[in-house]
């Protein structure tokens, strides 16, 4: 009797089971930039210096530019004494992160006469802000340990006259 009271409960849950469509797995999809929005050879080149040392510097003054900067660049594509200088209309509290940047860098913030205020490590692919010291008017992207073997720190001044031609 125990046993037709199982079997019998059992059908009825198989039963009841039957009509019901199993629940669906969630998907989300998240798009991706794969590749750069504004092509670096688009971007205008300056000679910037500092300490006696010039700099090949893509030159990011426009929205756009500034947004996407060294993103996507990968190893090797940015040569020794090559970076990004990166031109704003006016002096502010900046931050910048490493979202889709495959490459670790350097960024040094300048204030409006082109003294550095600060430089930070950035890590690739880190979303981690990196604060300037205070009001910046400029940054300037290096690979990482670029201005840490030239010597190059805070207090230290950088001709950067010709990205703003």
């Amino acid at each position: 009797m125990k046993h037709a009271f199982y079997l019998a409960v059992l059908l009825v849950l198989v039963i009841a089971g039957c009509g019901e469509d199993k629940p669906k797995p969630v998907t989300t999809t998240v798009t991706t930039p794969v590749g750069r929005q504004v092509p670096l050879s688009q971007y205008s080149r300056v000679t910037i210096s500092v300490k006696g040392l010039e700099i090949q510097a893509y030159v990011a003054d426009e929205q756009a530019e500034r947004a996407e900067g060294l993103m996507f660049v990968k190893e090797g594509e940015l040569a020794k004494n090559e970076g990004m200088v990166f031109v704003f209309p006016t002096s502010e509290q900046m931050s910048f992160w490493m979202e889709s940047t495959l490459i670790p860098l350097d960024i040094a913030y300048l204030d409006e006469s082109g003294k550095i205020l600060n430089i930070r490590q950035m890590q690739p692919l880190d979303r981690s802000p990196q604060p300037s010291a205070g009001p910046a008017r400029y940054a300037v992207e290096m690979n990482q340990g670029w201005f840490k073997k030239n010597g190059i720190k805070a207090g230290d001044k950088f001709d950067v006259s010709a990205a703003l031609e």
